[in-house]
């Protein structure tokens, strides 16, 4: 989940940086001190990505090429628009009575299981007397 806030605040910063500055300096401060060292590394990437020149006036130290390269793909790297997902039943082609066969298999299994439970935790009640 806090991954997915740090690629928003990104993404917020890419497509409107003048009015959401103030959030996204916000949850990058909080992941910088955050326990799970992934959010503070990939924190510290986007931060580095997005917002060279505030690192700079922050204190931190800045690569010699202070991010240019980058900085002209950074819209490519993080809007890039993917392909819708494509959604297909594992059920395609099988008729009505094999789909009711196989659905009666998985049933059976889950009984099965079930009454083996209930087997295995009534002898544990019986032996336990």
């Amino acid at each position: 989940m806090k991954l997915q806030i740090l690629n928003l605040a990104t993404k917020l910063s890419i497509t409107n940086p003048k009015q959401t500055r103030l959030l996204c300096q916000y949850v990058f401060n909080l992941a910088k001190y955050d326990l799970n060292y992934d959010i503070r590394d990939r924190a510290r990437l986007l931060r580095q990505l997005i917002m060279p020149s505030a690192n700079a006036s922050a204190g931190e130290d800045k690569p010699a090429s202070s991010g240019g390269a980058l900085m002209k793909h950074v819209k490519k790297i993080f809007l890039a628009t993917k392909p819708a997902p494509v959604l297909e039943s594992k059920f395609k082609g099988l008729s009505f009575s094999q789909y009711l066969l196989n659905s009666d298999v998985v049933v059976m299994v889950i009984v099965r299981r079930a009454a083996t439970a209930v087997a295995v935790i009534s002898l544990m009640f019986l032996s336990s007397k």
